[in-house]
């Protein structure tokens, strides 16, 4: 017994320093949470925990409310696939988008640039790839070569030439 007497001490002496970030992130349930208010910030009050969440809650309204929220995963869906087929800048002033803030609670932006920046956050959140739709120019020779083809199509000696396959008129 003596000699177990000094094991166990071996850290007395040390200063442990514990981050009350890294223990937020463990906690997993709402009995957690009271511990840790208790522990932690024991001169918070429940309303003043309320007040702080509803902050939280509303500065983080689009990721909280309606990128979590599992009522709104169709509204989002649906304005992804209208997006898909149109594109942001034709959407932000359809129906289509006051339809989806009327479901979701989604406030529409003022300038078209954030609502894309937002559309961007929710296709990333639902792992969906931003869509490139490239549209060629036509050069001038291809526009000469169609003008060329139609006053052929159109001439009736041309077209009632025979032609081989393969080659170009």
């Amino acid at each position: 017994m003596i000699e177990d007497a000094e094991k166990g001490l071996e850290n007395f002496n040390k200063v442990f320093r514990v981050n009350p970030y890294r223990e937020a992130e463990k906690v997993e349930n709402y009995n957690q949470l009271e511990r840790f208010i208790e522990q932690y910030i024991p001169a918070m009050s429940a309303a003043d925990v309320a007040w702080v969440a509803a902050k939280y809650a509303q500065d983080n309204w689009k990721v909280i409310k309606i990128l979590k929220d599992p009522d709104n995963h169709g509204a989002i869906l649906e304005l992804l696939q209208s997006i898909e087929n149109k594109n942001a800048k034709r959407i932000f002033n359809s129906q289509t988008l006051r339809r989806f803030c009327k479901l979701t609670g989604y406030k529409k932006p003022r300038i078209d640039k954030t609502f894309q920046h937002d559309v961007t956050m929710f296709k990333e959140y639902f792992g969906v790839k931003r869509i490139h739709h490239h549209y060629e120019k036509e050069s001038k020779e291809d526009k000469d070569y169609e003008k060329n083809m139609l006053k052929k199509l159109n001439d009736p000696e041309w077209t009632r030439k025979k032609f081989t396959f393969g080659s170009k008129t």
